[in-house]
């Protein structure tokens, strides 16, 4: 019986890091895992390349200054448990948010935020 290898696109196993601006972009080809430093009020763009099925995250560090708020492109989606994203807005903290990318509905569900590490 002859055995069929898929190919599986390359990513990184650790952290991507994502460049800071007013829109900030993901290219899920690159990873599962990115983070980004936020020198401001900034926008999370829909990312683009993403699997169906996959999980992924973002980590969002406050800058020295804090007090930075994200908005969220509008392939993001909310339940019930999680209806929006809130960051914690001291200086140097941290936040994560989890996501699970479904191609039918071309929606990530945000299905786990945890925050001020």
């Amino acid at each position: 019986m002859a055995v069929t290898v898929l190919s599986q696109r390359q990513v990184s196993p650790g952290v991507v890091t994502l460049t800071d601006g007013a829109n900030i972009a993901t290219d899920c080809a690159l990873g599962r895992r990115f983070q980004v430093t936020l020198a401001g009020n900034r926008t999370l763009d829909n990312p683009t390349n993403m699997q169906d099925g996959v999980q992924y995250v973002w980590e969002f560090v406050q800058d020295g200054t804090g007090s930075r708020t994200i908005t969220l492109g509008s392939k993001f989606a909310f339940g019930t448990d999680i209806t929006g994203l809130t960051l914690t807005t001291a200086a140097a903290k941290r936040d994560f948010m989890t996501g699970i990318y479904d191609s039918t509905s071309d929606k990530i569900f945000v299905v786990g935020v945890s925050k001020g590490y």
